[in-house]
């Protein structure tokens, strides 16, 4: 399994690509992985979390935070068509980028599709919840 993830930052379009077990810490400065010159992001603002059953955000106590679908999270499980935003930097997990096994791991409880067709964003807490524990 693998998981693209479509980054846009400063203008510019790149991807990363995460593998289970890995770790990816986003910030400015050099103890993060992906160093981004982005001022409204913390030194060490976030950090991604692929494991072979889910993808984990999680917030490192940023000045700005983190948003998945413009709610602001101390940490949550990623779905197929979330987009996140730490700083003015916006991240999208498109299902165009991902493996059959990655689509199917994180699809939405109840089909993602449905999901943003209807764009639910506001009031999903409860289902994310149900999935989620210790990073």
């Amino acid at each position: 399994m693998k998981v693209c993830l479509e980054i846009v930052s400063n203008g510019q379009l790149e991807t990363k690509v995460l593998r289970p077990g890995s770790f990816l810490r986003i910030g400015r400065n050099e103890k993060s992985d992906w160093i981004v010159q982005d001022d409204k992001m913390s030194g060490a603002h976030c950090e991604i979390n692929l494991r072979f059953d889910r993808l984990l955000i999680k917030d490192l106590k940023s000045k700005n935070g983190t948003y998945i679908n413009g709610i602001r999270i101390e940490h949550s499980d990623l779905f197929v068509g979330d987009q996140f935003r730490i700083g003015d930097t916006l991240i999208t997990i498109h299902e165009h980028l991902l493996d059959d096994e990655a689509v199917k791991v994180l699809t939405f409880p109840g089909g993602h599709k449905k999901r943003i067709s209807q764009k639910i964003s506001l009031d999903f807490t409860s289902a994310r919840l149900k999935k989620s524990g210790p990073l």
